[in-house]
C-alpha cells in the first residue's frame, strides 16, 4: 500500500512538473494577460448592461442588483462595496440603446470566446477549424451559452439570498458555496473550450482543483486589500477596474494551468513511457513507475512472428530477446534496448521475428499513439532514436559486407 501511494505521488509529481514546463513553453503568462484584457471588455459591460435594465423590472430591480453583487462577491475579492456605488448610479438611468447595446455586449463576448478557443487550441496543439463560417458559428453558440451561464448564476444568487439569507460574509459555508459556484464555472469552461473530451472524473477533478485555487487566492487577495486599503489608489476612479483586471488575470493563470494539467493527465501513459527513451540507449531502466505496463515472458516464448502486424514497439526491461529472420539469428538484444519500431512507424508487417531468449524476460509495449506524442514533443529523444536506428543500419551493412 505504501509503495502504491508513493508511486501515485510520483506520477502526480511528473504530471505537475510537465504541466509547469508546458505552461512556460506555451507562454501562458502572456496569454493570460491578453485574456484578462478581453474579459475586461466583455464581462464588465455585461455586468453593467444587466444592471442598467434593472429600472425597467420594477420590484425585481433590487433583487437583480443584489444577485449580481452576490455573484461578484463569491467570485471576486472584496470589491463589492466599491462597485455598489457604480451599480447604484447605473440603476438610476434607464437603458437608452436597447437592442444595439445588447449586440455590442454580445460581440464583445464573442471576441473573448474566440481568444479562449485559440488559446486552448495552442495548448492542446490542435489545428483550428478549416471553415471560418463554422468557427464563427461555434463562437456564437458559446457566447450565448456564456451569457446563459451568467443569467443562471445570477438567478441562483437571487434564489439563495431569498431562501437562506446568504450574505457576502466569509464564513465556512459561504466559502464552500463560492467553491461550488467556481467549480460550476470551471466545468463550463473546460467542457466548452477544451478541444478534447475529458472523462467525468477528470473534468470534475480539474474543475474542483482550479476552483479551490481561485477561491483560496481570493481569500488571500481579500486579506491584502483589507490590510492595504490604498491598494490601487494611484488609478483614481479606475481603482475597481484595476483590481478586477489583476484578479481576472490571476484567474486565467489558474484556468490555463488547469488546462495544462488536464492535457498532461490525458497523456499520462506517454509521459511515463517517455522516461524509457530519455537516457542513453542500452542503459538499463528502473521500471518502478511502469509496473502496470510490464509483460513477462519465459524463455522461448514468441513475442511476434515475421509477417505479423506491427502496431507496437517493445522495450526490454529485463532478460533478453533473440531477433530472427528467415530462420537465421540476427542479433540478441539486452535490457535498455527496443525493437519493432520500424514496422510500427512504417505501418508494414514485421520484417523479422522475436522470441524471449532467457527466463523472466520483461517487456513494455509502446503504442503508436504514445510514441507519436513522445516524438512530437521531445526533440532530444527524436535525435537519440535516430542515432540508435542509424547505428543499427550501420551494423547491418557491415554484417552484410562481411558475409559477401
Amino acid at each position: 500500500m505504501v509503495e502504491r501511494i508513493g508511486r501515485s505521488l510520483h506520477v502526480i509529481g511528473i504530471i505537475v512538473r510537465e504541466s509547469s514546463r508546458s505552461f512556460l513553453v506555451n507562454n501562458d503568462f502572456e496569454m493570460s494577460a491578453a485574456l484578462a484584457t478581453y474579459s475586461f471588455f466583455a464581462l464588465v459591460p455585461l455586468l453593467f448592461f444587466a444592471v442598467s435594465i434593472a429600472p425597467g423590472l420594477g420590484s425585481a430591480s433590487a433583487a437583480l442588483v443584489a444577485g449580481i453583487e452576490g455573484l461578484i462577491d463569491h467570485l471576486f475579492p472584496r470589491i463589492r462595496d466599491w462597485m455598489s456605488i457604480d451599480f447604484y448610479v447605473a440603476t438610476g438611468h434607464h437603458l437608452t440603446l436597447g437592442f444595439a447595446a445588447a449586440i455590442v455586449v454580445f460581440i464583445a463576448a464573442m471576441s473573448l470566446v474566440d481568444s479562449l478557443r485559440t488559446t486552448f487550441l495552442k495548448i492542446f496543439r490542435k489545428d483550428p477549424p478549416a471553415s471560418f463560417v463554422l468557427s464563427q458559428f461555434a463562437n456564437v453558440r458559446t457566447a450565448a451559452a456564456m451569457i446563459l451561464l451568467f443569467i443562471v448564476l445570477v438567478g441562483a444568487e437571487v434564489l439563495f439570498a431569498a431562501l437562506a439569507g446568504i450574505s457576502g460574509g466569509r464564513g465556512a459555508a459561504n466559502i464552500l458555496l463560492s467553491v461550488c459556484i467556481a467549480t460550476m464555472c470551471m466545468v463550463f469552461f473546460y467542457t466548452v473550450f477544451l478541444p478534447v473530451r475529458l472523462t467525468a472524473v477528470k473534468l470534475i477533478g480539474a474543475s474542483v482543483i482550479s476552483a479551490v485555487l481561485i477561491i483560496g487566492m481570493r481569500e488571500a487577495f481579500t486579506f491584502v486589500i483589507g490590510t492595504n486599503p490604498a491598494y490601487g489608489e494611484t488609478f483614481g476612479s479606475l481603482k475597481v477596474l484595476f483590481v478586477m483586471i489583476v484578479w481576472v488575470y490571476y484567474c486565467f493563470l489558474v484556468i490555463l494551468f488547469g488546462a495544462e494539467v488536464a492535457i498532461n493527465t490525458e497523456k499520462r501513459d506517454a509521459l511515463l513511457l517517455k522516461t524509457l527513451f530519455a537516457g542513453h540507449p542500452g542503459r538499463p531502466f528502473s521500471a518502478g513507475l511502469l509496473t502496470g505496463f510490464i509483460t513477462r515472458y519465459s524463455q522461448g516464448d514468441i513475442i511476434f512472428n515475421e509477417g505479423d502486424n506491427g502496431g507496437t514497439m517493445l522495450y526490454i526491461v529485463a532478460g533478453s530477446i533473440d531477433i530472427d529472420c528467415d530462420g537465421k539469428h540476427i542479433r540478441t538484444m539486452a535490457p535498455g534496448h527496443y525493437f519493432g519500431e520500424m514496422s510500427m512507424l512504417l505501418g508494414t508487417p514485421r520484417s523479422a521475428g522475436a522470441r524471449a531468449a532467457s527466463e523472466n524476460t520483461e517487456l513494455i509495449a509502446v503504442s503508436q499513439a504514445n510514441f507519436d506524442i513522445i516524438l512530437r514533443e521531445n526533440a532530444p529523444i527524436v535525435l537519440s532514436i535516430l542515432k540508435e536506428m542509424a547505428g543499427r543500419l550501420k551494423d547491418t551493412d557491415e554484417s552484410l559486407f562481411r558475409r559477401q
